[in-house]
């Protein structure tokens, strides 16, 4: 089944693990495209501009790579939750996310909307197996290397 993924992050900055996380993604999972949301929120400082954190992923990714991702960004005023992305595609949407972060999006919402998503996948951080809150969340495991990914050894 084609399928599209959904990562979201700050990337601020980019890292060995994002990247990581993305590459592995488009391998394993047989997304159609990979949408990579970077967040661009009022409330938060950022280190480096949106502009220049979107263009250090594509600069990091493969020609063949950056056929399948889409980036865009998230602000305060276009939020960019299921109803939003499922205007972007027609396909089935795959949400990712990191351990920590999946364990914020179980905190701040609800089954029913998580349950919208037809697949979410969990990168687990560190060697703990995580506690999956959704029937439908699966665990994606990337090289152990990267596992810590706000790591400043892990900048790109």
């Amino acid at each position: 089944m084609e399928m599209t993924g959904v990562f979201w992050g700050a990337f601020d900055p980019a890292t060995k693990a994002h990247l990581k996380i993305i590459t592995t993604c488009l391998e394993k999972l047989h997304l159609d495209r990979l949408i990579v949301v970077v967040n661009n929120h009022s409330y938060k400082k950022y280190k480096f501009p949106l502009k220049e954190r979107m263009e250090k992923i594509l600069q990091k990714t493969t020609p063949e790579e950056q056929k399948k991702i889409l980036l865009i960004s998230q602000v305060d005023s276009k939020k960019m939750d299921y109803p939003a992305l499922a205007q972007i595609t027609n396909k089935p949407l795959c949400a990712i996310a990191g351990y920590d972060a999946y364990r914020l999006w179980n905190n701040f919402s609800n089954v029913q909307e998580r349950a919208l998503y037809h697949k979410i996948i969990v990168i687990p951080r560190g060697d703990e197996t995580p506690h999956l809150f959704d029937a439908h969340a699966e665990l994606l495991w990337i090289d152990p290397l990267y596992k810590h990914i706000s790591s400043a050894s892990c900048k790109l």
